[in-house]
């Protein structure tokens, strides 16, 4: 099993394409981790970027389970998406999402608590899977 694990915080600075909110650490590949919490935020998401730096990526985060969706709308690159319960455990991963495909939206089939969005490609470079753990420790 792959463990995943986030460690510290960044500091948030205006004008980046990407911002650190939170490292996640994913089989020794740092990733500089953008939290987003608010409707606002979640309904924008990385639409209307241009791109997502290497070894980035955009957490959402939900006080409750449930069957978060996500959609391409506004989205100029694909992406790969992973479900989280409230655990950490990933319960469901969708990889390369086409900005394409808007206007679906892509839901999992349990309640999770999560959605971490990374670049295409980087589930199956990493070997992430449904099953591995997320260390959460977010402090909201």
């Amino acid at each position: 099993m792959l463990a995943l694990a986030l460690i510290g915080y960044g500091e948030r600075a205006k004008g980046q394409v990407s911002v650190c909110d939170t490292t996640i650490t994913i089989d020794e590949t740092e990733l500089c981790t953008e939290l987003v919490s608010t409707a606002a935020d979640k309904k924008r998401g990385l639409g209307g970027r241009e791109s997502l730096p290497a070894n980035a990526g955009m957490l959402f985060v939900s006080q409750e389970d449930a069957l978060h969706g996500i959609w391409m709308k506004n989205m100029n690159f694909s992406i790969d998406v992973l479900w989280l319960n409230s655990s950490g455990d990933v319960t469901y991963i969708e990889p390369n999402i086409s900005p394409d495909s808007y206007p679906r939206v892509y839901r999992p089939f349990i309640p999770s608590r999560y959605i971490l969005e990374v670049n295409a490609g980087f589930i199956e470079e990493h070997g992430v899977t449904v099953g591995d753990t997320l260390a959460l420790d977010l402090n909201l």
